[in-house]
Parts: structure tokens; sequence; C-alpha cells
């Protein structure tokens, strides 16, 4: 049988108001709302974001991201995929194979962090998936932590359990961390994008990791709306300022929280993040938020957030496909550093 036909047309190629009459069918309001608004600035361009047409009727969307990528010192193209969705009703009809097709003509590198649905699409087509990211958490507050959604309901009741227990010394805790002395770390209040492409420059290049360059830091943090809820601290040991660690304070379900959103540099430098993490737990403390999240991929830096009182609540999957069937295993075998700011998935609430 022969599989029908789709067009892929891009969103800039489209009139503004037939893409957020579709976008109403895909996504619930408030995201429909964000992407109107912001949508250019998430997708770095709406050309990246893409609709499906069977004749001229919309029956899928997808956005691919543009960015560069280090494996061993050389620099190679990517492409994020985020927001791969199709109406219930179009699906089962060659949808998927057809925007399948349509990525993997792209000379690049394609990545993304898939969620359970999206997860087995992607096996079907042949992407490497591992699933070895971690993400963890700091209580400031324990009983607050129970409302972030990667929690089970069995994992909560032994949580809400130890947590009953421990939330009445919580505020002895914060007291005593707060006395604890920092050696090396700062706040950045006026960051310049020059000054932190200089911090990356400083990571070692066995570290496969999106390269933190001028056109990615402007685009992801200085052009951000969220720009205005990031903080910058710059750390390394012995006032080295050879790292550099992003925050976002929000507030989540009614929870005030630390999002870590990035952390880069001379990451082989122990006490200088050991430093770093102490001061940002502070600031945190200070701020008043519940808990502190953290996205990790590299196991040093598991380590370190162990030692300094994090632990994982979740498994976070990465996915990768290229032609290369060899390049593809070696960015999946080799040491690799993904944070919250190489995905989609701390720009929208």
């Amino acid at each position: 049988m022969q599989q029908k036909k789709y067009k892929v047309i891009s969103t800039s190629q489209l009139d503004a108001g037939k893409v957020d009459d579709f976008m109403k069918q895909c996504f619930t309001r408030d995201k429909c709302d964000f992407l109107k608004k912001y949508g250019n600035w998430l997708y770095n361009g709406n050309e990246n974001r893409y609709i499906i047409f069977d004749s001229d009727t919309p029956v899928g969307y997808f956005g691919l991201i543009p960015s560069k990528i280090n494996i061993e010192g050389k620099e190679y193209k990517t492409l994020t995929s985020i927001d791969l969705y199709v109406p219930a009703q179009y699906r089962g009809k060659g949808i998927m194979k057809t925007i399948d097709n349509y990525v993997k003509s792209k000379e690049s590198i394609i990545t993304s962090f898939p969620n359970s649905i999206s997860y087995k699409i992607y096996k079907k087509y042949g992407y490497a998936i591992t699933n070895k990211n971690s993400i963890m958490v700091f209580p400031i507050r324990p009983l607050h932590i129970l409302k972030h959604k990667k929690f089970n309901t069995f994992s909560r009741y032994i949580l809400f359990c130890l947590f009953l227990i421990f939330e009445p010394l919580s505020f002895l805790f914060r007291k005593w961390y707060n006395n604890k002395s920092i050696k090396y770390t700062h706040e950045l209040k006026n960051p310049s994008i020059k000054f932190l492409e200089n911090i990356f420059k400083m990571q070692s290049k066995d570290i496969v990791t999106t390269i933190r360059d001028e056109s990615f830091i402007k685009r992801r943090f200085f052009d951000s709306p969220f720009f205005s809820q990031y903080n910058f601290f710059v750390g390394g040991s012995q006032n080295s300022q050879s790292i550099v660690l992003v925050t976002r304070i929000l507030i989540h379900k009614g929870v005030k929280q630390t999002r870590v959103l990035d952390i880069f540099g001379n990451l082989n430098d122990k006490d200088g993040l050991l430093d770093l993490i102490r001061f940002v737990i502070k600031d945190s403390i200070k701020k008043n938020s519940a808990y502190i999240t953290f996205h990790v991929s590299l196991s040093s830096l598991f380590a370190t957030l162990l030692k300094s009182g994090f632990f994982p609540i979740a498994r976070s999957r990465f996915r990768c496909l290229h032609n290369s069937a060899n390049l593809m295993q070696e960015i999946m075998q080799k040491k690799a550093h993904w944070s919250l700011s190489d995905s989609d998935n701390d720009s929208f609430d």
C-alpha cells in the first residue's frame, strides 16, 4: 500500500491566525498563549516550527531548535526536537513517518529529552536512547517537595512520613546552613555574554555538550522572557572564576522553588563546584525557596551533589540520532553534560 503524501510547512510561511487555531487543537490554553507570545524565542525563530498538512488540513506539529555540540573538540550542528504532537483523530495514518523522514533529511545530529509517550515513538524509529540522566532535589522545606510531579503515590507516602518527622527541624537546619562559610563564589549582578562564553571555554573538550557560544547564551538566557527570574553565580577554587551556575527562582503550583538551569566551565574543579553549590543552597534559603532541583548527567557532578545533600527523585531520558551510527554511538557512550538549558523543559509552566 502506497504511503499517503503529507506536506511539511514552516509556520513562518503560514498565516499566524491559522497557526494559532491549530495550536489550540494540540496544546493547553496556557501553552498556546505562551507560544503565541514567545514561540519565536523558544524555537530560535518561527521558521523552526512546522505543521504537517493533508491537503489543506493541518494534522501534526513539531519544532526543531538549532544549536551546536562539542564532541572531542569538534563542532557539530544539532537540532533539538520538541513539541511533537499529532491530534488523536489523525494518528496511525503515517504522519509520524513523514515527520521522521523530514527530520532525518537534515544534515544534523537530532537530540531531545523525550517523555514516556514520545520515548516509545522514537525507539520505534531507531533513535539511540539513554536514561542515565537524573533529576536531583535538595529539600529546604521538606513537605513542599511532595508537590513535585516526579513522585509516584507510593514514594510520596513514604517521603511524607519521613518529612513529617524532619519538617520541624528544617528551621534549625536553615539557620545552621546560613552560617556555613563560602570561600570562592559570588553572584554576578550584571553578567556579560562574553564573560559567560569565556567561562564555557574552560570546560574540558572530552565532555559532549551543547556549545555555549555568544549566540546560544544570548538567546537562551538574555533574550528569555524569564530573564528577570535568573540568577548567575561564578566560582572556582582559589578564586579562579572558572565555573558558572545559573538558577531560576519561580513559584510553581503555589510553592517557591529554585531550578538550576545550567552549570558550565571547569567541572573538574571539585572544591570550586562544592563551594558554588553551597552558595546556591544558601541563596535559596535566603530567598525562601522550598527546594532546589538539578538536572544531572555527569557522574562526577552527581557525586558532588550527593555530598552536598541532594538526592535523586527521577530519571530523565536523552535521545540521539545521526546518519553515522559510529558518531551516534560515540555521543551516547562518552561523558556527556546536559542541563535544563539544553531542552524546553524549563520554558513553560
